[in-house]
């Protein structure tokens, strides 16, 4: 072999190695960026609430509720609003099906979830009004 096609040959895998090595970091990266846990904070919680996402509060508030997510009054309004939406929505299919039993149990979720609700009650209103109820 000639000198010239060893140099050609050592710089080529000097090339490969460096983008397997940058490859598998990326790699790494992402994985290790895909298992972190990522909490809502209070400010995501509003913008949800001004856009009316009140789907999104309730994902929200269930993912800080697993992880154990520290949260401020406010927060706990918000929450308060998760839970009444979901209690609405659970109410609303229970009307649908006609069954009191279920009814009652939801309404009683809503009103308990309504009290905590504090300086955001505003929603309450909008969500009844948005599912009907």
């Amino acid at each position: 072999m000639s000198k010239t096609f060893q140099h050609i040959t050592n710089f080529a895998m000097v090339i490969l190695a460096f983008f397997i090595i940058l490859f598998t970091g990326m790699g790494i990266s992402q994985m290790i960026d895909s298992m972190k846990i990522y909490t809502s904070s209070e400010d995501s919680f509003l913008y949800a609430l001004e856009d009316g996402r009140y789907g999104e509060l309730v994902t929200d508030y269930h993912r800080n509720q697993v992880v154990e997510a520290k949260s401020t009054e406010t927060m706990e309004e918000c929450y308060s609003i998760a839970r009444y939406y979901e209690a609405a929505l659970d109410y609303k299919l229970a009307l649908q099906e006609k069954d009191e039993a279920l009814q009652n149990k939801y309404k009683l979720q809503m009103e308990d979830a309504a009290n905590g609700m504090g300086e955001l009650s505003y929603a309450k209103e909008e969500i009844d009004h948005l599912l009907g109820i």
